[in-house]
């Protein structure tokens, strides 16, 4: 059985290298950035593959991550349907990368930083974990964020 485990996983990675985007972007301002909203992090593949948006799905249930699945933009472009399955909750992130993490290749280095962001600053990166106020990353700091994730996807 942890054989086949290690083979999902293997699998799951290469569709995320493949057809996958690690992505962050700066979400809304929310109480307690003066200076522009939190860092939102998620990943997301869009496939005309239903089967594959479905293995995708069993590999999220089997871990406890929630995503959602949308009708995408490549149907318009396309005799087929494409479908996106998307995480966005970091505490999802964080433990789907983290699974997939010895088996990534191309976007290992994403996965890395996406990982280190969240490690640095918490799972709540605007500062209001219910009664607990955390540090909040200044507006620099979210710009290199944001850079050095950008400049990944630029490397071969």
């Amino acid at each position: 059985m942890k054989v086949m485990q290690e083979i999902s996983k293997a699998y799951i990675a290469g569709i995320i290298d493949g057809e996958g985007c690690i992505h962050g972007h700066v979400g809304n301002i929310h109480k307690g950035y003066s200076t522009g909203g939190a860092i939102d992090v998620r990943v997301t593949v869009e496939a005309t593959s239903l089967t594959m948006i479905k293995t995708l799905q069993e590999f999220c249930d089997e871990l406890g991550v929630s995503y959602s699945i949308y009708i995408g933009k490549m149907a318009r472009r396309s005799t087929k349907p494409s479908h996106i399955i998307r995480i966005t909750k970091r505490e999802c992130v964080k433990n789907f990368l983290k699974a997939l993490l010895p088996y990534l290749q191309v976007k290992r280095p994403e996965a890395e930083v996406v990982l280190e962001w969240i490690e640095k600053w918490g799972m709540d990166m605007r500062g209001t974990n219910s009664h607990k106020v955390r540090n909040i990353p200044t507006k620099e700091q979210r710009e290199e964020f944001l850079f050095r994730l950008k400049e990944l996807k630029y490397v071969a």
